[in-house]
């Protein structure tokens, strides 16, 4: 087909579905009845709010705005200050949620002082292998000392009583 011919064709396509849709009687107009559908919502709203005693909506605004307005000033010629504002009951979920946060703390708690625990054990027993190694250090220069024969002299005289050839030993006696 040629382009002219698809446009053609194309406009009365268009025209029929027009025509169509003007001529139809069961065209529903979709904006008509949502606003239908919002009034009545808007009715049943207002009606359950009568019945439990509550202001309307509009009454509500007006009154915040006055309130805003002139702060000193309530609906009822009551200052603001002195009314009372209603507790929200404490509920099982915000408990469970309360109690579940204690406990966390709690096992935090417990877990920093192990970790402090042991972060002062580890000091301990870094001083105490530094006291060791200090101490072997020692050892070791007296074994190494051991052998020499000056030590072996000095050990014989001390604890064995004995002297080299033209000493004397004078021995004291306590008592």
């Amino acid at each position: 087909m040629s382009k002219k011919r698809k446009k053609r064709v194309r406009r009365k396509k268009s025209q029929i579905d027009n025509t169509v849709l003007n001529n139809d009687s069961n065209v529903i107009d979709l904006d008509a009845e949502r606003a239908a559908r919002r009034k009545a919502n808007r009715e049943k709203a207002a009606a359950r709010r009568r019945r439990k005693g509550r202001k309307s909506l509009s009454a509500q605004v007006m009154e915040e705005v006055d309130l805003v307005e002139r702060p000193e000033a309530s609906s009822d010629g009551k200052s603001s200050s002195k009314k009372k504002k209603q507790r929200k009951p404490v509920t099982s979920y915000f408990v469970v949620i309360l109690i579940a946060a204690l406990i966390l703390g709690i096992m935090l708690m417990s877990s920093l002082n192990n970790i402090m625990e042991l972060r002062n054990e580890e000091t301990a027993k870094k001083q105490e292998v530094v006291d060791l190694e200090s101490q072997k250090a020692n050892l070791e220069r007296k074994v190494e000392g051991l052998g020499s024969e000056e030590f072996v002299m000095q050990q014989a005289r001390n604890w064995l009583k004995m002297a080299k050839s033209g000493e004397y030993v004078y021995i004291f006696r306590e008592n």
